[in-house]
């Protein structure tokens, strides 16, 4: 049994695995039942290899460690990929100059006012591409370094300003 070429199927079906779950989550059909379709070949490929050599404890061993390996690797994918929007939902204290920033960036913003334990604070409301989110955070802590942020990721969302 060729170790190299077993490994390299395993890490190649589980980095697929991930990404084809992440596709499946944001609702894309197309390229899930493409990334899915290879997937298995992948899987059917490897796991024969593996069943045709199962008194090999080398072989069981590399087939199950690179599955591990493989979700990392599929998870770093994910992360480089950025796919979809996120929303921020940021409390902070300079409503105007954050707000102003963020528009001169070409990020939407919606702006409130909430009170909490402290006092009267602005509430921010953000919408933007993954792959912006870093750049996003670098803005809000240059103006106001104890912002509070919060981040999740929107199912769906219908009018307003969408992120292009």
């Amino acid at each position: 049994m060729n170790y190299l070429v077993l490994a390299g199927i395993q890490l190649s079906y589980v980095a697929l695995f991930c990404l084809r779950s992440v596709f499946m989550v944001k609702g894309q059909r197309n390229v899930t039942v493409l990334v899915g379709m290879l997937e298995i070949f992948v899987y059917i490929i490897g796991l024969s290899m593996v069943l045709k050599n199962l008194n090999s404890p080398m072989g069981v061993f590399i087939y199950c460690s690179t599955y591990a390996i493989g979700i990392f690797m599929g998870m770093t994918i994910e992360k480089r990929l950025a796919l979809g929007n996120v929303v921020l939902q940021v409390i902070t204290i300079n409503e105007s100059e954050l707000s102003n920033k963020l528009r001169e960036e070409s990020f939407g913003v919606t702006t409130w006012k909430g009170q909490g334990s402290l006092g009267t604070h602005d509430v921010h409301l953000i919408l933007a591409k993954r792959k912006d989110l870093n750049r996003l955070k670098k803005i809000i802590k240059s103006l106001d370094n104890e912002a509070f942020m919060i981040f999740y990721e929107p199912t769906e969302y219908v009018g307003g300003y969408v992120v292009k």
